[in-house]
């Protein structure tokens, strides 16, 4: 039986820009999927981004960015219970003693693997800026800067519940199934402001 197979990678990729001398856009999105070796090892995300200068008179500009991604990465089992692992450790021996793990390590086969266990994280992300910059007159000049990133983070270790006829492989406990969830929500916010005066010092001390 196969304990893996070729993995895939495919990115779709999208944009679109334009202005006028008073604005410009640049609009891009970004489909990624990943397919891993093993079938409960894979990856879907998706990114767009959002970029936009403006300039309404020759004493201001304004450039605002947002950026978003989400995405869950399923991370598949190669700590003890994985296919490799499994087959690393595995034995004939093994197999005339519990036929039912048809001789891999751990008393799991990859199918076994595949079913119960799924390891996955899910990332949503928000970043935006805003950038504003004033030349009042020649010799003065300001900026601020504006911005904000958000992270939603949930990690899970799902072990699904076992099928009756794998039921012997484990304890009574671990075939009623489990959830171990972490999640965590990460805000940062960020501002700055600079000025700049220009003067021309050897005129005044002559």
């Amino acid at each position: 039986r196969v304990v893996s197979s070729s993995s895939m990678s495919q990115r779709i990729f999208s944009s679109v820009s334009g202005g006028t001398n008073l604005a410009q856009y640049y609009v891009s999105s970004t489909y990624d999927t990943d397919k891993g070796i093993e079938p409960n090892n894979y990856l879907d995300r998706f990114s767009g981004n959002a970029n936009i200068n403006m300039t309404p008179s020759a004493k201001i500009d304004v450039n605002a960015r947002v950026g978003y991604v989400t995405g869950t990465t399923h991370l598949g089992s190669d700590y003890g219970l994985g296919a490799m692992a499994g087959t690393l450790f595995g034995s004939p021996i093994l197999a005339q003693a519990v036929p039912l793990t048809r001789g891999y390590g751990f008393n799991v086969p990859p199918e076994v693997v595949w079913s119960v266990v799924d390891n996955s994280q899910e990332l949503n992300r928000f970043t935006g800026s805003l950038t504003f910059n004033h030349r009042p007159t020649s010799w003065f000049t300001q900026r601020f800067i504006a911005g904000l990133d958000q992270t939603s983070e949930d990690n899970q270790n799902l072990n699904n519940f076992v099928p009756t006829e794998w039921k012997p492989l484990f304890s009574a406990s671990a075939a009623k199934g489990s959830l171990l969830q972490d999640t965590r929500d990460i805000t940062y916010a960020s501002g700055d402001y600079s000025g700049t005066a220009k003067f021309d010092l050897t005129k005044s001390l002559v």
